[in-house]
């Protein structure tokens, strides 16, 4: 069992103190200072130990538990709410060995979780159709020649079951923004249409009266394109960035932590943080560990990192070649707050982390993460060493609490759009749709 050195007591800094002290050594995983040194390559944390967390992590997730509380339901009830977690029907169908550990537990869990999250067939599906439908109403009453394109997460493959879809208008001819809209409009497809035309980048954006979906829509811009061929070049260079992005973005979309405009962080800063954190991590760059099979314990290092570690007042992020950190002169918001520093590996020129204003929220939440996780794992080892493991309600006692809640959950709107998308595609009320003629539809029976 891999074990934990104690960590020297810290002081009690502020977090800008803190941030600026640490100038000389921005990053360090196993740094005494920034956490708890890894003394074993299979596990993480200590499970034969008293409780790991230095007193600053107890000060801190004292102070946190009021905030926490509010917002998401307390791990003390060992009811799950399957409509939170529904990841656990799963992890109930698994078979659990007499001799599983917390860490495995924790581990397969996550491994429910991702599963639980893979796009099924007929979201792609339907999303695809969308997209046609929407292109041939183009063809017919704006211009033939337009093209539209797909960008953004359902592009890269990196999209949530309620996620938006986002794509950009390409034509030879110039198109009025208000004329497209009114045409998808006039067309049926849409439901709440906003035109904004006055936006840094003019954009329509509408749900989809089909499928519930929201869209956004732009014209003649590449940049999105671009910057998802990039994310396609990263994904394939690192197979472990797209299901850690998947459970970032997941965690951020619940809190409200993922949309630029309201100084969250949008998926391409996310997908470069993840990235980042990859390229720069020591087991993984000593080759002593392969990503994609050690999830569960690079997700807790990704917590501790960027929810303790990492200097975001004086350090940048480039993720271009082998990826580097670089010191920025201190930066914030136009609200006064810091900001991550996260280099566009297309354009050196722009910082995709500098509008997201709440990014000391997001640093919170991932020390909370990084504390509730890892004291879930202990308490359930403690759990697992008092349990009559021959019994017939082990498995039973085991699952009845979730090791990932409360740090992660699916909001109701999330399920219910996934719901919503299978139910329209089973009772086949896309057959309707003129562009339905033109658009072949697999026959999906589970998914």
């Amino acid at each position: 069992m891999a074990r934990i050195r104690n960590k020297k007591p810290r002081s009690d800094k502020t977090d800008s103190e803190a941030n600026q002290s640490s100038a000389d050594n921005p990053i360090d995983l196993t740094s005494p200072e920034h956490g708890p040194e890894i003394t074993n390559e299979e596990d993480f944390i200590s499970l034969e130990l008293g409780d790991p967390r230095s007193r600053q992590e107890k000060r801190f997730l004292e102070r946190s538990k009021r905030k926490r509380e509010d917002m998401e339901q307390s791990q003390d009830d060992p009811e799950i709410d399957d409509s939170l977690y529904p990841w656990m029907e799963s992890m109930r169908n698994t078979c659990l060995q007499p001799n599983i550990t917390a860490h495995q537990l924790y581990e397969r869990e996550l491994n429910c979780l991702l599963q639980y999250l893979e796009p099924t067939d007929v979201e792609v599906q339907m999303r695809r159709f969308l997209v046609h439908r929407i292109q041939k109403v183009i063809e017919k009453t704006v211009s033939k020649d337009a093209k539209v394109e797909v960008f953004g997460s359902f592009a890269t493959n990196l999209f949530l079951p309620d996620s938006d879809i986002d794509l950009v208008v390409i034509s030879s001819k110039h198109i009025m923004l208000r004329k497209l809209g009114m045409a998808l409009d006039v067309a049926g497809l849409c439901k709440d249409l906003k035109i904004i035309s006055k936006a840094t980048v003019p954009v329509i954006k509408f749900e989809d009266s089909l499928t519930g979906l929201k869209v956004d829509i732009i014209l003649d811009s590449t940049t999105g394109i671009h910057s998802a061929e990039v994310i396609g070049d990263m994904m394939r260079a690192a197979p472990a960035l797209r299901p850690l992005t998947m459970l970032i973005k997941l965690f951020l979309a619940s809190r409200s932590l993922n949309e630029v405009f309201t100084g969250g962080l949008g998926g391409y800063a996310i997908v470069c943080l993840v990235m980042s954190f990859l390229q720069n991590h020591p087991k993984i760059q000593s080759g002593s560990i392969v990503p994609e099979r050690n999830l569960a314990t690079l997700l807790l290092d990704f917590f501790q990192l960027y929810g303790f570690g990492f200097n975001m007042r004086l350090t940048g992020v480039c993720v271009e070649g082998q990826g580097s950190y670089h010191y920025k002169n201190i930066s914030v918001s136009r609200t006064g707050n810091p900001v991550f520093n996260i280099m566009d590996p297309r354009d050196r020129g722009n910082d995709i982390g500098s509008k997201s204003y709440n990014a000391m929220t997001i640093v919170r939440c991932f020390r909370a993460a990084y504390l509730t996780l890892t004291s879930n794992i202990y308490k359930k080892q403690e759990l697992l060493d008092h349990l009559d493991r021959t019994h017939p309600s082990f498995k039973e006692r085991v699952c009845e609490s979730s090791i990932l809640a409360p740090t992660f959950f699916v909001l109701d709107t999330t399920a219910q759009q996934r719901r919503f998308l299978q139910s329209v595609y089973r009772l086949g009320r896309w057959k309707n749709e003129e562009a339905a003629k033109t658009f072949k539809f697999e026959n999906y029976n589970k998914k």
